[in-house]
């Protein structure tokens, strides 16, 4: 009997084998690697959504704000139109307010285009890591009250829609934001 509780106690005690621990590893290490490569991807659509939005936002304030009636001293500046100013090659969105000219002048004298850092309200520089593409726009206005929109390309002549375009350089992922000279704006995932 003292032989049997012997062979069971040792039996009990029996741990993996050298095989058994390599294969787990193994296992471990495939689904660790898959993990890791999936994290991979999902930190680059992060990324171009990230940057996407800070383009998505930047015209929704605009717009925002050109239904509004600006509540500054006329008698300093006159806020004629808010904007946006696209500047595809540096990768940059400006939030600008277009001026007119102090009392006694008017909005007539707006020219509904970024005119530099004096009108400048925000600016955006996207990450390195995307490239910003830009068709038909370099400045879209919204005029207060009516939220009147009026859309310029580079040429300086006024179209009807425009699109702004981001995608990661390495990924390739692509988002888009569409806006049309009736103030919609939307987003869209490029067709590749």
């Amino acid at each position: 009997m003292m032989n049997g509780k012997r062979v069971e106690k040792h039996a009990a005690m029996r741990g993996f084998t050298l095989i058994e621990t390599l294969v787990v590893m193994s296992l471990v290490l495939i689904l660790i690697s898959i993990a890791a490569m999936y994290n991979r991807n999902a930190g680059r659509q992060v990324l171009v959504a990230r940057e996407h939005a800070k383009v998505l936002t930047t015209f929704v304030r605009a717009r925002s704000a050109g239904l509004t009636i600006p509540k500054t001293d006329p008698s300093v500046e006159r806020i004629c139109a808010y904007g946006v100013h696209v500047d595809s090659a540096a990768r940059t969105i400006i939030l600008f307010k277009d001026l007119g000219e102090p009392l006694p002048g008017s909005c007539v004298s707006a020219n509904h285009i970024y005119d530099g850092d004096s009108e400048a309200l925000e600016r955006s520089v996207l990450d390195a890591t995307v490239n910003m593409a830009a068709t038909n726009i370099q400045d879209v206005v919204f005029i207060p009250p009516s939220g009147e929109v009026i859309i310029t390309n580079e040429g300086g002549t006024v179209v009807q829609s425009a699109t702004v375009t981001v995608a990661g350089v390495e990924s390739g992922l692509s988002r888009g934001v569409k806006i049309n000279t009736f103030g919609q704006i939307t987003e869209f995932e490029p067709i590749p």
